[in-house]
């Protein structure tokens, strides 16, 4: 019971710092996944909820994107992208883009290797996937059941 409720209060605490309604929703189901009594053990919903504290927004926008199947047809991939172009749409860098542009591009690649650095994303083949951990996670802050 203990327990329980330091994960709560962990989550009131991050959701008070939390600015967008989007981080709120996916903190509180991953509160109510982790509260469920069929889920991880206390030092396991510790964790995600670490790991989730450090993510920003843009990174948890990159971690669904890893999580959806891209396909050929207009499908949730491109929709997410869609949603989220300024985080997703690729940034092109070649000479002479203005300043900006690099940085942007390098904040881009930042959010991509904290995922990495977490341990929620691998890259093989030029290709980026999630890991064990990182399906975890979404499945956790999200509605999807897997």
């Amino acid at each position: 019971m203990q327990e329980g409720l330091d994960i709560f209060e962990e989550g009131i605490i991050q959701s008070s710092r939390a600015v967008s309604e989007e981080r709120k929703q996916r903190l509180a189901h991953l509160v109510a996944n982790s509260l469920s009594v069929d889920q991880l053990k206390y030092s396991e919903s510790r964790k995600l909820l670490n790991i989730y504290n450090e993510l920003t927004d843009p990174e948890v926008i990159w971690l669904i994107y890893y999580s959806l199947n891209p396909v050929l047809v207009k499908g949730p991939h491109s929709d997410w992208v869609n949603k989220h172009p300024d985080v997703l749409k690729p940034i092109s860098r070649e000479m002479g883009a203005p300043q900006e542009q690099h940085e942007r591009g390098a904040l881009q690649d930042s959010y991509k290797l904290t995922l990495s650095r977490l341990g929620l994303t691998t890259e093989k083949n030029r290709t980026t996937s999630l890991t064990t951990l990182g399906r975890l996670m979404v499945r956790y802050i999200t509605d999807e059941e897997s």
